[in-house]
């Protein structure tokens, strides 16, 4: 792809058109389902975590020293937004058009309604590492992480799109990303092995054990599940 900085998420829009964020505030951008890989100019310095598209044309992308940055434009051009802190900022994700959360270190929430033209904080009830988000319908989502010190996991619910959040304490090693197949079946994964399967939105109710068991699951992604 033509660096050698360290990439830390990817995100399409669609079959062919992706981008992938990483440090250097670095944003690579395909229209050619991967064959080949365009860097764009964001505007910011910082290491950017995660990026996120409500459409062909709107994304955001969120980042270290508490940056958020958004494009109108499919990503030849970047706005900055004002997140209102300064901690670094992992994942973002928004449920609908309008409606965005992003989540990140010391515990922080933030929610925008009026598409990252403001943001605020939203109570966490915890100063973890938050660092993994997924929602399955325009409400219900969920937030994962934990105590890197103790090595202890975090569940964080929502069914009111990100306005508010409820803690589970799964009784895992930390967590990093979590996934809905559907309203009915989520994962998550973490430190030590750790893969978690809960019916939304209950308590983890199955966990089993990786056959890669010490390994680091930094993300997961499912497009099919077969049951059995």
């Amino acid at each position: 792809v033509g660096t050698t900085v360290a990439l830390r998420y990817v995100y399409f829009v669609d079959a062919n058109t992706g981008c992938i964020t990483g440090s250097c505030a670095l944003v690579l951008k395909t229209t050619d389902a991967g064959a080949t890989w365009n860097p764009l100019t964001t505007g910011t310095a910082s290491q950017l975590s995660s990026i996120f598209f409500t459409s062909p044309t709107t994304g955001y992308s969120a980042g270290f020293g508490g940056v958020a940055i958004k494009t109108t434009t499919s990503g030849t051009s970047w706005s900055p937004l004002t997140s209102g802190v300064g901690s670094p900022l992992g994942l973002v994700f928004f449920p609908t058009t309008t409606t965005g959360v992003i989540c990140g270190d010391n515990g922080v929430i933030l929610r925008t309604t009026t598409s990252g033209a403001s943001w605020g904080t939203v109570a966490s009830g915890t100063t973890d590492f938050l660092t993994g988000m997924d929602f399955y319908d325009a409400s219900n989502g969920a937030i994962v992480g934990g105590n890197a010190t103790l090595n202890t996991g975090l569940i964080l619910q929502s069914t009111d799109a990100g306005a508010s959040w409820t803690s589970i304490v799964p009784g895992t090693s930390r967590l990093t990303r979590v996934d809905f197949f559907d309203s009915g079946l989520g994962y998550a994964v973490g430190l030590d092995g750790t893969i978690l399967q809960w019916t939304v939105a209950s308590v983890a109710d199955a966990q089993f054990t990786s056959s890669a068991p010490g390994c680091v699951a930094q993300s997961v992604n499912f497009y099919s599940v077969t049951a059995g």
